[in-house]
C-alpha cells in the first residue's frame, strides 16, 4: 500500500541533501503515492500532502520495506472519508528526513509543490500534524510557483509553534527520572530519533550541549516570524486545528494498546503543561494564531 520514492537523504558530512541515491534508503525525505481516488470523470483533482511528522522507517510495511503499512495511521479510513466526496483526489503521504534540520525539509516541500505542472489542479492541500504542522507552515516561504500558491490550503493539526517539552532534553530528562528513573530515559531514547527530526521543535532554552549538533534553534524561534506570516497570507486558506483533550482520552489510548503515545501524552498534559493542553500542545496556541 503506498509506493514510497525516496526524494533525497541529507548528508550529514556536508550538510546538504543529497539528491541520487543508489539505493532505497529508509530515512530519507520521502514521499509515497497511492491509488488515485476517482468519484467522478472530469479528470480535475485535488491534491492532499498529509505528514504527520514520522520518520520513513516508522511507516514503511514489515512485509515490503519499499511500501507502507496499511495497517498504520487509519489510512483506510482518511481513504473511505476522501472516497464519499465530490471531487477526485491524489494522496501523498510525506515522510520527513531522520538527519536533516526541519527547515531543510521545508525547503524540499516547497520544491516539490512547485514542480506540481497539472492543469487540472482543483486545490494543493497541506496537512501536517505535530512538527509537521510546523515544517509545512515553514515551507510556504520558500514556494515561487505562484499559480500553484494561490491554490494552497494549509491546515496544522496540534503543532508546537512554541516548540515542545517533550522534544526538549533539558525539560523532559529531568521529569522522567522523577517518574520512571532509568529505565524511563532508556525507552525514551529509545523512541526518539536523537536528531533534528524531534530536537529541532524543542522550547527555548531547552536544549543540552550534548545535542547541540543535531540542534537548530532557529526554527521554532522564526516559526511565527513575520516572513512566515507574510508568506502565509498569500495563499487561499490556512486553519490551524487544535483536537479537544476529551475527559477519558488518556485511558482510551491506552486501552487501545497506544502506549508510547499514552505516557508522551501523559507527560505532556498532566506534568509538564499542567493540563492546559489539546493533549500535546498548549491551548495558548489558539489565541496566537486566531488572527493569521
Amino acid at each position: 500500500m503506498g509506493n514510497i520514492k525516496n526524494i533525497a537523504k541529507w548528508n550529514n558530512e556536508n550538510n546538504k541533501f543529497d539528491r541520487k541515491l543508489t539505493s532505497f534508503n529508509n530515512s530519507a525525505f520521502s514521499l509515497a503515492y497511492f491509488d488515485d481516488i476517482i468519484v467522478n470523470d472530469d479528470n480535475n483533482f485535488d491534491y492532499i500532502f498529509f505528514s504527520e511528522g514520522s520518520q520513513l522507517k516508522d511507516l514503511i510495511s514489515k512485509k515490503n520495506s519499499e511500501s507502507i503499512d496499511s495497517n498504520i495511521k487509519n489510512l483506510d479510513v482518511m481513504f473511505n472519508y476522501f472516497s464519499n466526496k465530490k471531487h477526485n483526489i491524489k494522496f501523498l503521504l510525506v515522510a520527513l528526513d531522520t538527519d536533516a534540520p526541519i527547515n531543510e525539509d521545508s525547503k524540499l516541500l516547497a520544491e516539490t509543490i512547485d514542480n506540481i505542472n497539472d492543469s487540472n489542479v482543483l486545490s494543493i492541500n497541506l496537512v501536517g500534524i505535530s512538527k509537521s504542522g510546523a515544517m509545512m507552515f515553514n515551507s510556504i516561504k520558500y514556494m515561487k510557483n505562484k499559480s500553484n500558491l494561490k491554490n494552497i490550503n494549509l491546515f496544522s493539526i496540534s503543532t508546537p509553534f512554541l516548540g515542545s517539552p517533550l522534544a526538549s532534553p533539558k525539560v523532559i530528562f529531568p521529569v522522567i527520572k522523577r517518574v520512571a528513573g532509568p529505565i524511563g530515559i532508556y525507552w525514551f531514547n529509545s523512541v526518539s530519533s536523537r536528531n533534528h527530526l524531534d530536537f529541532d521543535i524543542a522550547v527555548s532554552g531547552g536544549m543540552t550541549e550534548e545535542f547541540m549538533d543535531n540542534y537548530d534553534p532557529n526554527f521554532i524561534k522564526n516559526i511565527l516570524s513575520d516572513e512566515n506570516i507574510s508568506a502565509i497570507k498569500k495563499i487561499n486558506f490556512y486553519q490551524n486545528i487544535t483536537t479537544l483533550d476529551e475527559k477519558g482520552s488518556l485511558l482510551k489510548s491506552f486501552e487501545d494498546g497506544v502506549f508510547k503515545d499514552s505516557f508522551l501524552m501523559f507527560l505532556s498534559d498532566k506534568i509538564l503543561l499542567g493540563g492546559h493542553t489539546d493533549g500535546m500542545v498548549s491551548m495558548i496556541l489558539k489565541m496566537l494564531l486566531k488572527n493569521i
